[in-house]
């Protein structure tokens, strides 16, 4: 057991401060016994009850409250609700009746497990802890700032007759408005919601929406679905807040260029409101307003006319305090949204002008693959592309599908799309050639994982293509490398998370290698790719997800150097370092395994 002193403080804080994560590390280190010691990571944004502990050896999420108040418990049920225990996961009951925490069952040994489990636990955890329920933060304001805050009126009146009298009626009130139409003024961001988290990506896109659907004459833009909740006359916004704060700080500045459009839209109250002195909504607020003058040039009258009356939202006003607290639940923790191939796919149908028979293929195929198989071609080539760059590939989430979209295909191109266009026609013409009724033959378009993505119809002959590729690696690493084959089936037999690690570190790089060499070299790489990624798994006692992506994605790692490689032979270049004997953390049930590393001496005798 890895015991606690102040180097172990200090590792810490410089690794969450290596990945970038907003936490507090609180250490007991007294002088009684070991036992007594213990460090707390505090992330920023929720009460400092619901913590991480690492304690007499073990990695915990603490919920700590016992007071009547019922926020602790509220969020350990949300937790628990989507993260069972696994035998390496637990949950334990403490005394008292809000009172509990979620253990991984290893004991740290050294600074290398007290990092990866911590990371573990972090990646499995933080994810749902932090989503829905966050704490605001009291943040020191400056003097101008308090002064706008002083002379904020929450007085509300002159509420038309009709307004008034929806407030007793159970059913929802669903409508279609403008952004015109919109009572800004009444709005309201509930206490329940989280922060303003939507970042500079998000606000481009939603411009370049906007411009570009006015250019292109449509008569209506929707915005997406805007649920309130009336109360006392205000609106509590319920879901849309974080498209309708954007919204609003766009129409802030635009306000500037082009007052008498704007002249009559409500919006001062609300953008000066105390809810926005919470720090992490301050940030995103302050780096989204560049975002947007950078743009504010691009708006000319009619695009701002567009934006007014064109671009729609579908209003669902609530007046049930617990049917708005239903649907906010069931919006934000029912854990049903949508997968990111799911998003990918709706984005690039929209990129295809006219469905050909082709294209018409190509989906139907993709349909034809079950989720599970679809969602882990994705992360195979997801992390492939992240991995090439030296960026975090862990996992593919939502906010990680613009890693599959790209250039637009059509006339207007850049210089470093004619490639791209050329390799397109080509195929084509090839493939439509009447001699192809004769020979039989077909070619693809010569995809490669490290390529940008072209939208629309190739993205979708993209993913056809890597789906039939995962089968011919298989067959081909058979061919070429048997025992390594034979090897892999045994090892796989093996449940724990970190041979499932391992092994997709050594699949995605032998896809990989497959799609830029084919199987020019391959029975020679594969023993030393072999080498690299079980290697991993030999020197680590415990293999977790930032294990294998940390080994990804460093400077000389395998991915990286396949991406600068020219030819097979820039193979031979690369060193892997043999497994000292010293090193070595896991034997038990690889006997396979040693048996390859041995064969091809990449253990010291």
């Amino acid at each position: 057991m890895l015991y606690v002193y102040d180097y172990l403080v200090d590792l810490i804080r410089e690794h969450l401060k290596e990945r970038q994560i907003d936490a507090e590390v609180k250490p007991h280190i007294g002088r009684a016994w070991h036992c007594y010691r213990f460090i707390q990571v505090r992330p920023k944004g929720i009460t400092d009850y619901v913590h991480y502990e690492y304690i007499n050896g073990h990695w915990e999420l603490h919920f700590e409250n016992s007071s009547e108040d019922a926020q602790v418990e509220i969020l350990r049920r949300k937790v628990m609700s989507q993260i069972q225990s696994d035998g390496y996961l637990d949950w334990h009951r403490r005394d008292g009746y809000q009172k509990g925490c979620l253990s991984v069952d290893e004991v740290v040994e050294d600074t290398d497990s007290f990092i990866s489990i911590f990371d573990y636990l972090w990646d499995e955890t933080s994810d749902v802890l932090l989503k829905d329920i966050e704490q605001t933060v009291p943040y020191e304001l400056d003097e101008e700032l308090r002064t706008e805050a002083s002379d904020i009126s929450y007085t509300y009146e002159c509420l038309d007759d009709s307004f008034v009298a929806n407030t007793n009626n159970s059913e929802p009130n669903i409508r279609l408005a403008s952004v015109a139409e919109l009572p800004f003024d009444r709005f309201i961001i509930p206490p329940y919601q989280r922060p303003y988290k939507w970042g500079v990506k998000n606000v481009n896109q939603l411009i370049t929406d906007v411009l570009a659907f006015c250019e292109k004459g449509t008569n209506e833009y929707r915005l997406g679905t805007l649920v309130l909740h009336e109360q006392f006359g205000r609106l509590n916004i319920v879901d849309g807040q974080q498209r309708t704060i954007t919204l609003m700080l766009l129409l802030n500045e635009l306000r500037k260029e082009h007052e008498d459009l704007l002249k009559d839209i409500p919006i001062d109250s609300f953008l000066k409101n105390p809810q926005f002195h919470e720090r992490t909504s301050r940030m995103h607020i302050h780096e989204n307003l560049n975002a947007i003058r950078y743009r504010l040039t691009e708006f000319k009258d009619e695009h701002v006319q567009f934006l007014l009356k064109c671009c729609k939202f579908v209003i669902v006003t609530l007046y049930d305090v617990s049917e708005a607290f239903q649907f906010f639940d069931s919006q934000n923790a029912r854990g049903k949204e949508l997968e990111p191939h799911d998003l990918l796919k709706a984005f690039h149908l929209r990129e295809i002008p006219r469905m050909t028979e082709a294209d018409k293929k190509n989906v139907t195929e993709w349909e034809s693959l079950d989720t599970p198989r679809l969602a882990n071609l994705f992360l195979v080539l997801f992390r492939i592309k992240r991995w090439i760059e030296g960026y975090d590939g862990r996992e593919f989430k939502s906010n990680n599908v613009d890693t599959f979209k790209g250039p637009k295909a059509g006339k207007d191109i850049l210089p470093y799309q004619r490639i791209y266009a050329m390799a397109e026609c080509y195929t084509e013409l090839y493939n439509a050639d009447l001699s192809r009724r004769i020979d039989r033959q077909h070619m693809d378009y010569p995809h490669q994982i490290d390529q940008v993505t072209i939208n629309g119809t190739l993205f979708f002959d993209m993913i056809r293509y890597y789906s039939e590729k995962e089968a011919v690696v298989k067959e081909v690493l058979k061919k070429h490398c048997p025992e390594i084959d034979n090897a892999i089936s045994h090892y796989a037999e093996r449940n724990r998370k970190g041979d499932l690690y391992t092994r997709n570190l050594f699949t995605a790089a032998l896809m990989f290698y497959y799609d830029k060499f084919s199987e020019d070299g391959f029975g020679n790489a594969v023993p030393k790719i072999f080498a690299w990624a079980f290697g991993m798994r030999v020197k680590h006692y415990s293999v977790q997800l930032a294990t294998m992506d940390n080994l990804a994605r460093e400077h000389n790692s395998f991915f990286r150097m396949l991406h600068r490689a020219i030819s097979p032979l820039d193979i031979q270049n690369w060193v892997v370092e043999p497994i000292k004997k010293s090193e070595i953390q896991q034997q038990g049930k690889m006997t396979e395994v040693f048996e390859i590393l041995n064969k091809y001496k990449y253990i010291e005798s």
